[in-house]
């Protein structure tokens, strides 16, 4: 037979096999004799494969999609708003029903389980004392949300059943929205505890969204929102206590938050690429450092909404109230660097109340604050060492840059007898008018002087 008969007789195969309803595809079979489908009554169900052949349809179309598997899988249990605690066994066809069951089970024999939670609303108090993964659905699907007002407590507590001394647990959060009931609930509190909170939406916390316990191992915070937005206001977006290292990444917190970040003493905490939003209150800070250590806020913006009351308003905790306040307490060996940074709307906008810590600022927009963009106090007492404060072209070397605009308030007012680097800025004013937009030396001898 000629090559040109042997190919005339395979299309002809070809035609009556496809007219014949023996295959679903216009393809034939591959040379090796398997096929790309099979009809589904030729030798199997829809979805499965017979002799290397997926099964199909009779009429055609995509295979079936795979049932829900009802045999778990080894260190992977998964929880459902419509699953049973009693009757389920933590695979995907039979989830169970509680964070806390799910916590409950496994011995650590498969490494850290993960629990994964399909999407809907769990009403219940999370306490985790063991290593675990919690992935969801996506903070706008998955929620952990308790209902009960007469517990103030938070609604995730990590690590409170960790032996002090022993070894520290390691939590991760992703894809959750956790709430609380009229504010009244804790977001998330965390000792001992290794915790990452990714793609996390903290809603309504009452009087904290997050804190981190002093002495804990390292946290990350990333692409999370914590936020108030109840009839009252809460106290700290994210507490961080004494010694700890730890970043916030990527998040936005605000609004009726007192305080957004909050931060310890021997800390070492990056801020970078986040957006706060004060409350109205005169007494709001954005990012408080409250003792001595090093902590870099770099591409975060600081806004406060137009209309907050002023510092005058009241005289309820300690100023300066600032977009970023500086209040490190005695050390020497710690720096606050602030870069790429917008600070606005607040009565101050950097505020600097510190014993011998240094501050460098540079790059900075910092315009259009209430009493001053630039505020510093002393604190200390005779033979203490002043801190070092660089807003450009001082010994800490920042490169200046930073633009306190056209406003009516004060650009820089030093309230402290010590002297300010403010080289290479950007003053909103002819360079004759400069001086009206500082407090110094010049006006009172007993302070130190703003530097250009």
């Amino acid at each position: 037979m000629t090559r040109t008969s042997v190919i005339a007789f395979q299309l002809a195969c070809c035609l009556f096999l496809t007219i014949c309803g023996c295959w679903t595809t216009s393809s034939p079979p591959d040379a090796s004799g398997g096929g790309d489908s099979v009809a589904a009554g030729e030798g199997g169900t829809p979805g499965s494969t017979v002799g290397g052949a997926t099964v199909t349809p009779a009429g055609g179309g995509s295979p079936a999609p795979a049932a829900a598997s009802d045999t778990p899988v080894p260190g992977v249990y998964r929880v459902s708003p419509t699953g049973d605690d009693s009757t389920g066994n933590g695979s995907e066809g039979r989830p169970w029903r509680t964070f806390g069951y799910a916590l409950s089970q496994g011995d650590g024999t498969h490494g850290t389980p993960e629990i994964i939670a399909a999407a809907g609303t769990y009403d219940e108090r999370l306490a985790i004392n063991r290593s675990v993964t919690i992935t969801g659905a996506g903070s706008e699907s998955t929620t952990v949300h308790k209902t009960d007002v007469s517990n103030t407590d938070f609604v995730i507590r990590t690590g409170d059943g960790v032996s002090l001394g022993g070894p520290s647990i390691a939590v991760r959060i992703s894809g959750i929205r956790i709430s609380g009931e009229n504010g009244r609930n804790g977001g998330v509190h965390a000792a001992r505890t290794n915790l990452t909170l990714d793609g996390v939406n903290v809603a309504e916390p009452g009087g904290f969204g997050v804190v981190i316990e002093p002495d804990s191992p390292p946290f990350s915070i990333v692409n999370s929102t914590i936020g108030f937005i109840g009839l009252l206001y809460s106290d700290v977006g994210i507490d961080v206590g004494s010694r700890v290292t730890g970043t916030i990444s990527n998040c936005t917190l605000g609004d009726h938050i007192d305080h957004a970040i909050s931060i310890g003493v021997g800390c070492n905490v990056t801020i970078d690429n986040c957006r706060i939003t004060g409350s109205t209150i005169y007494w709001a800070d954005g990012i408080r450092i409250q003792g001595a250590s090093n902590v870099t806020i770099s591409n975060t913006t600081m806004v406060r909404p137009p209309g907050s009351d002023p510092a005058v308003a009241g005289p309820m905790h300690n100023p300066p109230h600032a977009g970023i306040e500086i209040a490190a307490a005695s050390n020497g060996s710690t720096t606050v660097s602030v870069s790429n940074c917008t600070v606005r709307g607040f009565d101050v906008g950097i505020g600097v109340n510190m014993v011998w810590n240094s501050a460098r600022i540079q790059n900075c927009t910092l315009g259009g604050n209430v009493t001053a963009d630039v505020q510093t106090r002393w604190s200390g007492t005779a033979g203490s060492g002043y801190p070092v404060v660089d807003f450009g072209g001082g010994p800490l070397g920042s490169t200046g840059g930073n633009d306190f605009g056209s406003g009516s308030e004060l650009a820089v007012q030093l309230l402290g007898p010590y002297d300010v680097s403010v080289f290479g800025a950007t003053w909103g004013v002819a360079t004759g008018l400069i001086e009206g937009r500082i407090l110094d030396k010049l006006d009172d001898p007993s302070l130190g002087r703003a530097l250009h």
